[in-house]
């Protein structure tokens, strides 16, 4: 009788994450998003796609990663194949809806397969609320748009409560250039500007 073996070829283990960068989202404003992915297993799976639809109540501004295209409010990325121990990260960044009610769940659903039929779906998702709107509205300004060291620059921040309500504990906080050596503000004014081994300090 002949004989014969079958080798069973190890299926991909892999890896998928989907996680906002800011929460909660604002109204109107820019929110981003990071996926990243990677193969744990032995196998060497090929011709992988992620896919990620763009949430609802937001618009897509932006992708990062390989050969990303987007249609019927999906993001697809053609990731390729994928050794033991390799990986990737890609974003996306959306425009929240400036009318997206507060409390609305922006959900974020990733998938990731290898492109051939009857593939096992690898599903990851996460979720980030819209807040309630801001009642305060803030500018800065500088009086001047370039300066020689050892210049006085004054730049003045402005905030003002646009809501009916008062609002209480309001703070500012401003991310300053480390070379700039001294902080001199207005009497009334307190300020605490500690300094950092990086390249800005943060003034509260």
């Amino acid at each position: 009788a002949a004989l014969s073996s079958l080798h069973a070829q190890p299926a991909p283990l892999l890896r998928l994450s989907v996680a906002p960068q800011q929460e909660p989202a604002q109204p109107g404003e820019p929110f981003t998003y990071v996926i990243t992915f990677a193969n744990l297993g032995p196998a060497s799976p090929h011709d992988l796609v992620l896919q990620v639809r763009i949430p609802d109540e937001s618009g897509l501004i932006s992708t990062t990663g390989p050969r990303a295209g987007i249609s019927q409010g999906v993001v697809t990325w053609g990731v390729g194949a994928l050794e033991p121990g390799e990986g990737g990260r890609v974003e996306g960044k959306v425009r929240v809806d400036q009318d997206a009610p507060a409390g609305t769940s922006l959900d974020l659903i990733a998938w990731l397969a290898p492109n051939i039929p009857g593939a096992t779906t690898l599903t990851a998702r996460s979720a980030v609320a819209v807040a309630p709107p801001s009642d305060l509205a803030v500018s800065y300004r500088l009086d001047r748009q370039a300066a020689l060291p050892g210049d006085l620059v004054v730049f003045q921040v402005r905030a003002e409560n646009t809501g009916a309500t008062s609002l209480a504990g309001v703070q500012a906080r401003i991310r300053l250039p480390a070379f700039i050596s001294d902080l001199v503000a207005q009497p009334d004014v307190g300020i605490d500007c500690p300094k950092s081994d990086s390249d800005t300090n943060e003034l509260a």
